[in-house]
């Protein structure tokens, strides 16, 4: 009688499912641009029309915006269109200015955003060598921050190096995956942790967590890079010509910070393996565009080169 029963119930799911294709609603195309500053770069942005989701081609430029940014709100500047959706102008970005971008688009809304470029970190760095406990995996790099205490910071981190101790003939500067800290001052959102060596493991970059922005100087404590061959201290030590171990620190705008998290969490859970999570949900990159959707925002850089700087 129960396989019976099984048959039926099998028959009756199995007559209950059908294809359907789901429409997807039609919206009117947006402009979308994208800019980052740095200081001492060229201003440009990129102006394109959205898809839709479903359209996997190329974006359709715009070659015909007025294009033009405020610095600083006194002085105007016209960015000239070099091709394929590109404007640009020569004039370089300044630490400390503001920028206020206006597009100008044939049959659309005024398109703007606006942002002010961080001052350099102060950072300084030193590498040691710790109580072996992986691998002979015993490098330490030691980061030193300090901050204006009446400004708020968002800091975020990063290693690359060039070369490999096993084959020392690449020079290439490769970013480094996954790297090893054990400190609480950091965004735990893109990090697994490792009961054994009570260690996080950060994928691609290290955030400064929130609760740390106003903190006057913290040190962080990076100890490992998915096994990379220079976080042996003898290796390290003796690195052949061309050869570095390299730590960076961006200072983002709020506006940078709130669209570089999103877009990390976007490619860890789409891109970085070769499934998507089929657990995680949409995510929705941060945008700070009026009238339209794209980033415009600003970050300042320091990058260290690690085994110059042994600690005393």
């Amino acid at each position: 009688m129960r396989i019976i029963y099984s048959v039926v119930c099998i028959a009756i799911i199995s007559s209950c499912t059908s294809d359907y294709d789901l429409p997807v609603p039609h919206r009117q195309k947006q402009i979308v641009l994208n800019g980052i500053l740095n200081p001492d770069s060229i201003l440009k942005v990129k102006l394109t029309f959205s898809q839709e989701i479903t359209d996997t081609s190329e974006p359709e430029n715009i070659e015909d915006a007025t294009v033009r940014v405020v610095e600083n709100g006194t002085r105007f500047i016209e960015l000239r269109h070099n091709g394929d959706g590109q404007y640009t102008s020569e004039v370089r970005v300044q630490k400390g200015f503001s920028y206020h971008v206006l597009a100008e688009v044939r049959g659309y809304p005024v398109v703007e955003a606006e942002d002010i470029v961080p001052d350099d970190p102060v950072v300084s760095t030193c590498y040691s060598q710790r109580s072996n406990r992986s691998g002979n995996y015993d490098v330490q790099v030691n980061l030193y921050i300090t901050n204006d205490q009446n400004t708020e910071h968002r800091y975020w981190f990063d290693m690359s190096a060039k070369g490999d101790y096993i084959q020392n003939s690449s020079t290439e500067l490769k970013k480094l995956y996954y790297l090893t800290c054990a400190d609480l001052t950091l965004d735990n959102f893109n990090s697994s942790y490792d009961n054994t060596f009570q260690e996080f493991y950060y994928t691609l970059y290290m955030r400064q967590s929130d609760e740390s922005k106003m903190l006057h100087r913290f040190p962080l404590a990076i100890t490992g890079a998915a096994g990379h061959s220079f976080f042996k201290y003898e290796n390290l030590q003796s690195l052949a010509p061309g050869q570095g171990l390299f730590v960076t620190t961006y200072n983002c705008s709020r506006a940078y910070d709130q669209y570089l998290k999103s877009s990390l969490i976007e490619f860890i859970n789409n891109n970085l393996y070769d499934m998507p999570n089929p657990l995680s949900g949409p995510v929705k990159i941060f945008s700070n565009v009026e009238n339209g959707i794209g980033i415009f925002a600003a970050y300042s850089i320091k990058t260290l080169e690690v085994n110059k700087y042994p600690c005393n």
